[in-house]
């Protein structure tokens, strides 16, 4: 588990959504959240927690440690306050991504753009198809 130390500098809230920029020592850190009770307020001093399994790495050009690095379309985006539902088509089937919005235009993200969806191993679960008679 990694542990990072920092201070809220910033909230944005939709609903129950919540956008923060965390401040840890001079790099910002933005953490999206469904679920945040009052304690929590730009200044307060807070730990990041994530699992080692969530961190992506990008090496140069397109070399990633993530495994599931699929060449995709995007199809649509539906832009939202905090974010926005895009629809990819890949090699494996029409898939969907939440991002958050302020990166979707950063990127200059729009429909017909080529991206790569990634698609960490440790985070995709399986059940069992029904068998058809």
């Amino acid at each position: 588990m990694n542990i990072l130390k920092g201070n809220i500098s910033g909230m944005q809230e939709s609903g129950s959504i919540h956008y923060l920029s965390v401040d840890c020592g001079g790099a910002v850190v933005k953490v999206l959240t469904l679920e945040l009770d009052g304690r929590f307020s730009a200044g307060k001093a807070v730990n990041l927690l994530f699992k080692e399994s969530c961190v992506i790495v990008l090496g140069r050009e397109t070399s990633v440690s993530v495994v599931n690095c699929l060449p995709s379309r995007i199809a649509a985006i539906k832009t939202g306050e905090i974010l926005s539902e895009i629809q990819l088509e890949t090699p494996i089937g029409n898939i969907e991504a939440l991002m958050i919005s302020e990166q979707v235009i950063k990127m200059g993200l729009e429909p017909g753009s080529p991206v790569f969806s990634l698609i960490n191993a440790s985070e995709i679960g399986l059940s069992l198809q029904a068998v058809q008679e």
